[in-house]
């Protein structure tokens, strides 16, 4: 091993220039000019909102206007509220008119997050049903909201495997393969119908249409009455997104276009299964055409997804944060949330799950 020796003026010397050189840096980045290039740009953002399923619901059923209009300020007044302008309406899939009998699963519960459905039974549309949400909807346009998308959690319990718009049996598929299609009477025809009723006769008009939500997961069960949902395998998702296209197209719908997935997580590259990276990477060039919105949920995504942000740029696809959620009332896993997505998701549109999840406020739904 060599060994050698520092004396003193060594050491001295080295200090001085030490000192000298961060006297340096620290003088050239007091004097560092930063060029800032305002013709770049990254996303632009459209709007932060909040989904009506299942609150609006319930709330859509006061008859006390005061606390209702309330409420809805509260929301959706950009002057003295806080001006949510992003708003996601669930086509419902309406509860089993039977459920809790015998022979027949229980009923969702509790009541608002069971949404009734337009189409009771097949052929039959009942306009007047869900008149809770639309209520709700309405009063948000009024106030300024002007970025409305619908989407589906469930098809009509009619249509279901299992009978129930809670889910599969243990969590399996759960659209029956005969309403599978773009014809008259399938669930894509259904879903489009609804759109256009909309557009056509109450006016509001969805800029996407999704009809798919968190499928690649397993806890949409039968019998557990929390709310509705329905999985679908990656083969079935591409199936219904072309479906719901081809819908709206042989309907003349133009001002609607197709959203996917919804799902859970965004995801990192393609290492994790059942993620909004996973299912998008995984689609096919006719799926990947059929639709021009990427939607993701931000569950146990706190470091948001360059990864998704990257490659929905490159497939020229429209990112939006359509849910996300917490139980921390403080708003720091809110403000971590939307700083994670902002800078590295990059979507251009934002929105909560619930008003009262992540607690922007608290709602007392029986009173």
């Amino acid at each position: 091993m060599m060994s050698f020796r520092i004396g003193k003026q060594e050491v001295r010397r080295f200090l001085l220039l030490l000192i000298v050189s961060v006297c340096l840096r620290g003088t050239m980045a007091r004097t560092q000019t930063v060029n800032v290039n305002v013709a770049m740009s990254n996303q632009t953002l459209e709007g932060w909102g909040t989904s009506l399923a299942w609150f609006a619901n319930g709330v859509g059923a006061w008859s006390n206007s005061t606390q209702y209009n309330s409420l809805m300020n509260a929301l959706f007044n950009p002057s003295t509220g806080i001006g949510l302008s992003y708003i996601r309406y669930n086509i419902g899939g309406g509860d089993d008119p039977l459920c809790g009998t015998s022979g027949h699963y229980g009923c969702i519960s509790p009541a608002w997050q069971a949404v009734p459905g337009y189409q009771p039974s097949l052929g039959t549309y009942d306009w007047t049903r869900d008149a809770n949400q639309r209520r709700v909807a309405t009063s948000a346009q009024s106030l300024g909201a002007n970025l409305f998308e619908v989407v589906s959690y469930s098809a009509p319990y009619w249509m279901t495997v299992s009978g129930t718009s809670q889910g599969g049996v243990n969590g399996a598929e759960n659209l029956s393969s005969s309403y599978f299609g773009s014809g008259s009477s399938t669930f894509a025809d259904y879903l489009t119908t609804v759109a256009n009723q909309f557009s056509s006769n109450w006016g509001i008009t969805f800029h996407h249409l999704e009809p798919l939500n968190e499928p690649g997961q397993n806890w949409w069960t039968a019998g557990d009455m929390k709310q509705e949902g329905c999985a679908f395998s990656l083969v079935h998702q591409q199936t219904m997104l072309q479906n719901v296209a081809a819908s709206l197209s042989a309907k003349g719908i133009t001002t609607t276009q197709v959203a996917a997935m919804d799902e859970y997580q965004e995801g990192v590259l393609n290492s994790t299964a059942a993620t909004t990276a996973n299912e998008f990477y995984s689609y096919n060039s006719t799926t990947l055409g059929s639709f021009s919105a990427l939607n993701t949920h931000g569950y146990s995504s706190t470091l948001g997804s360059v990864a998704l942000a990257t490659a929905a740029l490159h497939a020229g696809k429209r990112v939006t944060m359509s849910e996300w959620g917490s139980s921390d009332t403080t708003g720091k896993d809110l403000s971590n949330q939307i700083l994670a997505d902002m800078y590295l998701t990059r979507p251009v549109a934002w929105s909560i799950w619930q008003p009262d999840w992540p607690s922007l406020m608290t709602i007392n739904y029986t009173n």
